[in-house]
C-alpha cells in the first residue's frame, strides 16, 4: 500500500541487553535524555544491538582491554558489511559504543574503520521540481511539516517533540493573527521563535517562514477554523490527525516523520524525511555563496549554537528589532531558491531593483540600502521611506536649471525663473532658477 511505512522487526531480548535497573546504564541514558528524549532513546536502542551481537553486556565491556575492545569493533564491523548493513549505520552504532566507554571512564579503540561510514551525510538534498511534487502529493497537514522543514530548517522535534508533549504553537508566529474566522500574516517573510525546551541544542533561537509556506500554514489553519475548533495562541500548529483518537494535543516526532514519508511516497519519491532538513541547509549555503545571507544567520536558522545565539542570550532571550529587520532582509534574499514559487518572486525583485536604483538617485547611501527588504515592504512603508529621504538635508540636490517648451517659458520667467538660452533652434528655452 502506497505511503505505509514499513516497520523494522522487534528486536527478541537477549541475555546481554542493556538494562535499566543498573545505576550506570540508567544514569547514561538519563544523561543524553537531559539533551535530548529522542537520542536518550535511539542510543540505548544502538547499544542494545551492538551487545546483542557481540554477546557481551555494557558492564562486561567497561571491562575489557583496549586490544579485546578494538578486536570486538573490528569484528563487529565486519559482521555488519557481511549482513550488508549500511556503512553509516554501524559507523553509528559504534559511536553510540564509545560514548558509553567515554561515559564510564574508559578510552574508547581507535583505528576501526567502516566502509561507506559517511553515507548518510552525503544525501542529495531535493531539486524544486521533487519538492513541489511532494507538496501537491501531500495533504494540508503535511504540506506544513514539509515547508517548515524544507524552508525554515527547522528539526522534526521542533515540530512535533519525541513524548508528544509540546511543539511548535501559534503563539511562536508572532506575526500570525486570529480574528473570529480569520487567519492572517502580517506580512512574510515572517518569524518563529524556537523555545528552548524545543531546541536540540537548548537555546531559543529565531527562524523565518516566507510567502509560500506561510500561505500554507495559514490555510491549514483556516480549514481547522472552518470544522469548528477553536484555535488559540497554545494551539498546536500541527496536530494530531485525529484528535479524537488521541488525548496528546501535539504529535510525537515519529508520527511527524510517518506523515512526510507518505507524502513523499504518494510522489515517488524514496528519500527519508529528513532530507528536507538537508534541502534547507543546501539552500541556505547556496544563497551565501551568492552573498544574499551571512553564514552566522543560516546556521542560527538552522538552530545550530553559534555566535547569533550568543547574542541572543546576551540580550536576556529578546533579539534586538535592527538585528530582526536584518534577518529578514537576509531570509528573503534567499526566498528565490526556498520556494518552488519562482515567477512571482522574479517580478518581485525586478520592482525591488527599479525602487533600490530609484532611491540611490536620490542620495541613499549603499550601505543603507543593503539593509533595506524594499521587497517585502509595503507600498505604503516605501512612500514613506521616500518622504523621509526627500525631508532629509543634503540627500536631494537643488535643481538650478530647467530644460523645458518655449511656449512654457514665458509663465515661468513671471514666477521668477531667469531665461538663460535656448536650444533645438528655440524650441527648447533654458531656465536659471532664482537666486541660483
Amino acid at each position: 500500500m502506497v505511503g505505509v511505512r514499513k516497520m523494522p522487526p522487534k528486536r527478541p531480548k537477549t541475555p546481554w541487553d542493556p538494562d535499566l535497573r543498573d545505576p550506570d546504564v540508567r544514569r547514561w541514558q538519563e544523561n543524553l535524555s537531559r539533551g535530548s528524549a529522542s537520542t536518550g532513546d535511539a542510543w540505548f536502542r544502538a547499544l542494545r544491538r551492538f551487545c546483542a551481537e557481540t554477546h557481551r553486556t555494557p558492564i562486561e565491556l567497561l571491562k575489557l582491554d583496549m586490544k579485546a575492545l578494538r578486536d570486538l569493533f573490528a569484528d563487529f564491523a565486519s559482521s555488519d558489511t557481511a549482513k550488508g548493513a549500511r556503512g553509516s549505520y554501524t559507523a553509528y552504532t559504534l559511536k553510540v559504543v564509545r560514548n558509553w566507554l567515554k561515559f564510564n571512564g574508559i578510552t574508547p579503540p581507535s583505528g576501526v574503520k567502516v566502509k561507506g561510514a559517511g553515507s548518510v551525510f552525503e544525501e542529495t538534498a531535493l531539486s524544486p521540481e521533487q519538492l513541489r511534487a511532494a507538496l501537491n502529493a501531500a495533504t494540508p497537514r503535511e504540506r506544513v511539516a514539509i515547508v517548515l522543514m524544507a524552508q525554515s530548517g527547522v528539526r522534526p522535534e521542533v515540530i512535533g517533540s519525541f513524548m508528544g508533549t509540546d511543539g511548535l504553537r501559534v503563539k511562536d508566529f508572532p506575526e500570525l493573527s486570529i480574528k473570529g474566522t480569520t487567519v492572517f500574516l502580517e506580512r512574510t517573510p515572517t518569524p518563529i521563535f524556537i523555545r528552548q525546551e524545543l531546541s536540540k541544542a537548548t537555546h531559543k533561537y529565531v527562524t523565518f517562514i516566507g510567502e509560500e509556506g506561510g500561505k500554507i500554514i495559514v490555510d491549514y489553519l483556516q480549514s481547522r477554523l472552518s470544522t469548528g475548533e477553536k484555535v488559540s495562541a497554545d494551539s498546536p500548529i500541527f496536530p494530531p490527525e485525529r484528535v479524537d483518537l488521541t488525548n496528546r494535543a501535539f504529535v510525537r516526532t515519529t508520527k511527524i516523520g510517518d506523515s512526510i514519508r507518505h507524502a513523499f511516497r504518494t510522489a515517488g519519491l524514496t528519500n527519508r524525511p529528513y532530507v528536507l532538513r538537508t534541502t534547507a541547509a543546501s539552500r541556505f549555503a547556496e544563497a551565501e555563496n551568492r552573498g544574499w545571507v551571512p553564514h552566522s544567520f543560516w546556521q542560527h536558522w538552522m538552530g545550530h549554537s553559534g555566535d547569533m545565539s550568543a547574542r541572543y542570550s546576551v540580550n536576556r532571550g529578546r533579539i534586538p528589532q535592527s538585528l530582526l529587520d536584518e534577518m529578514r532582509a537576509a531570509y528573503h534574499r534567499c526566498e528565490p531558491i526556498l520556494s518552488t514559487m519562482t515567477i512571482k518572486q522574479d517580478t518581485q525583485d525586478a520592482a525591488s531593483k527599479v525602487i533600490r536604483l530609484l532611491l540611490e538617485a536620490r542620495g541613499v547611501p549603499k550601505e543603507k540600502l543593503d539593509k533595506l527588504d524594499i521587497g517585502s515592504m509595503s507600498d505604503e512603508e516605501i512612500v514613506a521611506l521616500v518622504k523621509t529621504i526627500g525631508a532629509s538635508p543634503g540627500t536631494e540636490k537643488k535643481m538650478t536649471q530647467r530644460v523645458v517648451p518655449a511656449d512654457d517659458a514665458p509663465k515661468l520667467i513671471e514666477e521668477g525663473w531667469e531665461f538663460a538660452g535656448s536650444l533645438k533652434n528655440g524650441d527648447l528655452a533654458v531656465l536659471r532658477a532664482p537666486h541660483a
